[in-house]
């Protein structure tokens, strides 16, 4: 297993039915690191089924001694899907800069 992140990258649709395609290639990737980031900053269609598999999957790979960054600009979709959620995206996201590098 590698200890340099590995990076999933998500499309625009993060939606129930792009839910068991991701946890498969989360738990692929993970195979190979301890240490992955997944790219949502390309996301425009997001629902509540894809936040739980997100945040599931961190407290899971936290659980495991692995880590998973979420990452994605805090004015993005996906983050705006959290705060109607409820939750604080700067609590989940690993923010973006404007030069697409993680914060």
């Amino acid at each position: 297993m590698q200890d340099c992140e590995m990076a999933i990258s998500c499309g625009d649709k993060l939606m129930i039915s792009e839910a068991v395609e991701m946890r498969d290639s989360i738990l692929r990737t993970f195979r190979h690191s301890a240490n992955v980031m997944i790219d949502c900053s390309h996301a425009t269609d997001i629902d509540l089924t894809f936040i739980q598999l997100l945040i599931a999957s961190r407290r899971t790979a936290r659980a495991s001694g692995a880590k998973l960054r979420i990452s994605a600009p805090l004015d993005s979709p996906i983050a705006e899907t959290l705060r109607r959620a409820g939750f604080a995206p700067d609590d989940i996201l690993a923010d973006i800069s404007s030069h697409g590098s993680p914060i």
